[in-house]
């Protein structure tokens, strides 16, 4: 079984629907990718809000896994896209043995894109 704990920082503000729809597939895809090849015992999602800028990050206890060795699966370059889409910033956190921690930054101002 794997417990999964979602906390939320600030007070979110109006998100333009483009990037809340692909911040919600990012957090899907890493939700999955983690409960499907991770053995995670736990699952924890952060959203942080702030006037300026969104943050999720997805981290789990799990085997982990070394990214130079997984290649550009879909997945990855999935939520990677999608980041870049809404002028956002994906780091992959992940070593064999330790986990992962997935977090995905973005923008919420079109001034701040610059």
């Amino acid at each position: 079984m794997t417990i999964i704990e979602v906390s939320v920082e600030g007070a979110a503000p109006h998100i333009p629907s483009v990037i809340e729809e692909n911040l919600l597939r990012i957090c899907q895809e890493a939700l999955t990718n983690a409960l499907k090849h991770s053995d995670a015992t736990r699952i924890d999602v952060n959203a942080s809000f702030s006037v300026m800028s969104v943050q999720i990050k997805i981290v789990d206890n799990g085997r982990g896994f070394a990214p130079s060795a997984v290649g550009a699966g879909f997945g990855l370059t999935s939520m990677r896209e999608r980041a870049a889409l809404i002028g956002g910033e994906l780091s992959i956190n992940a070593s064999p043995g330790e986990g992962t921690s997935i977090a995905v930054t973005t923008p919420l101002l079109r001034d701040a894109r610059k």
